[in-house]
């Protein structure tokens, strides 16, 4: 196809095609072509797949499903203020844990509580009755500088940016007494629900930002995104795979990849299908969903298909899908239930 687009395949060879995709894609792909170092033949050697790229929304899917398995627990039903126990008090289906079933659910649930848990830490941080008070509000004049100190306050208050390891001790609040002349000071038993909304409004914060930077196809927030992801990995698992293809990530993005290659792994990470201001989306979402799409088409076909069958078949599958939720749009019977409509 590149040759009988550009008469010759140089500029393939020399530049290169960045792939990307999960860990296991990458892996497998990375294993492929170690196996034909040897190789004398370039195509054979497949160097023109360079560079070998994780992708943004795998991981954070990943991540999402690390968050999960660590704050979400059935046994922890009735204690106050866990996700299980606000999941059962505001009646939510589809939330399971399983991440993968159900991303948008998922997802939508958490970011929910999140915003929550701020809200909440703003509150008692100010001493504010509510959302609306207005108390605290600074002069218009003064409102800039304030704002600013406000975010700073909040942010060395609830160790928004310091992630403690297994092992380090947790910086908790002392009580300061006198006994006669002299003074006492003792820690404070540790407050699991203050913890366990802490690390919470940790982990959704950096899946919130994560999600941002994707709708804004916000190219430099994503190499930070991706440095910040390597800590939350690591306290899953020093062997998490993705704490691997983070490190990946960062090396060649900082230091080995090209300017040139850089710029194309950087540009290639989002994609806007539609248009507009903020309704990116990343590469990787986007071919799933193609991929879906697909699947249906070709189960519809039945046994005995040949490939020209299939190819044909699936070469317009994403119009198809289109054209499928624009007539369900039109008969108002879109009913998603926190999946993508796709063609069945």
């Amino acid at each position: 196809m590149f040759t009988q687009a550009h008469g010759d395949a140089k500029a393939l060879y020399k530049f290169g095609v960045p792939v990307g995709g999960d860990q296991l894609t990458r892996v497998r792909l990375q294993g492929a072509k170690n196996l034909r170092l040897l190789t004398p033949d370039t195509k054979k050697k497949l160097d023109h797949l360079h560079p070998i790229v994780i992708e943004f929304w795998h991981m954070k899917q990943d991540l999402l499903e690390k968050m999960y398995k660590a704050l979400y627990k059935e046994k922890e039903g009735r204690q106050q203020g866990t996700l299980h126990q606000l999941k059962a008090v505001m009646q939510i289906r589809g939330i399971d844990g399983k991440v993968k079933k159900n991303f948008r659910a998922h997802f939508g649930f958490l970011e929910m509580v999140t915003q929550i848990y701020v809200e909440e830490q703003a509150l008692e941080l100010f001493n504010l009755k509510d959302i609306h008070d207005t108390s605290q509000i600074p002069p218009e004049a003064e409102r800039e500088t304030r704002t600013w100190q406000i975010l700073r306050q909040i942010v060395d208050t609830y160790k928004y940016g310091q992630i403690l390891f297994q092992g380090e001790e947790a910086a908790r609040p002392l009580t300061v007494s006198l006994q006669g002349n002299a003074v006492v000071m003792k820690r404070l038993e540790e407050d699991e629900v203050y913890n366990y909304g802490s690390q919470l409004c940790l982990w959704g914060l950096q899946l919130l930002e994560m999600h941002d930077t994707a709708v804004e196809g916000d190219q430099e927030r994503l190499v930070v995104n991706t440095m910040h992801n390597i800590p939350f990995f690591f306290a899953h698992s020093a062997l998490s795979k993705y704490f691997v293809e983070c490190i990946d990530f960062v090396l060649k993005i900082k230091y080995i990849l090209s300017p040139l290659s850089r710029a194309v792994v950087l540009d290639t990470a989002f994609v806007n299908s539609n248009g507009g201001i903020g309704k990116c989306v990343e590469s990787d979402l986007r071919q799933e969903h193609s991929v879906c799409n697909k699947k249906v088409l070709i189960k519809q076909l039945g046994a005995n298909k040949t490939t020209k069958a299939m190819e044909r078949a699936t070469g317009s599958a994403d119009a198809i899908c289109d054209a499928v939720n624009n007539v369900r749009d039109s008969q108002q019977n879109n009913e998603s239930h926190g999946k993508s409509n796709g063609i069945s």
